[in-house]
């Protein structure tokens, strides 16, 4: 799908914003929020990114201003996905897009990945639905490795989505089936 040359992006867990850096020199407007200060503040002294220190839940941008989201391995870490992803599809113009990380295949050792810092295993399916769940039409499942290939984990997995244009609620209330066309 495609990104226009310069817009607006949001990233979720944004840790020190290193995702950030080639969209903001490609002259995009960028934003970013993590829980964790220490790392905002490397972020912000590095990069001035401009980076703000919140729980996901908490965060707060106007309505449809994002073309990109981006929560990349950290909607595991928040307590409520449903309250972050509700809020990213406020958050997001109309058809704008959202990519979400989590832990596909192989799965890998979950006895290590299961502890007080992540509060859920992310698999393919439970990706999707949770974008479907929140308004986002999934278009591209994939486990190649988009960040670069000196990046993530092995068994990551991303889902590409946009936001529908249709409201999510009149559809599920009235069980009508909409084909999206893009």
């Amino acid at each position: 799908a495609e990104l226009p040359d310069a817009g607006v992006l949001l990233d979720v867990g944004c840790g020190c914003g290193g995702f950030l850096v080639p969209f903001k020199n490609d002259g995009w407007e960028v934003h970013g929020n993590d829980p964790d200060s220490e790392h905002i503040d490397e972020g912000n002294k590095h990069w001035s990114l401009g980076l703000v220190n919140i729980e996901a839940e908490d965060m707060e941008y106007d309505e449809e201003k994002f073309d990109l989201i981006i929560i990349m391995g950290s909607l595991e870490h928040v307590y409520d996905p449903n309250v972050v992803l509700e809020k990213c599809w406020k958050f997001a113009k109309p058809n704008g897009q959202i990519v979400i990380e989590g832990r596909f295949f192989p799965i890998g050792p979950s006895y290590r990945y299961l502890n007080a810092n992540h509060h859920r295993y992310l698999r393919e399916q439970s990706c999707q639905l949770l974008l479907l769940k929140h308004g986002f039409v999934p278009y591209q499942v994939t486990i190649d490795p988009i960040t670069g290939s000196d990046t993530g984990q092995d068994g990551d997995g991303f889902v590409f989505a946009r936001k529908s244009v249709y409201d999510k609620n009149k559809m599920l209330n009235a069980g009508i089936e909409i084909k999206m066309d893009f």
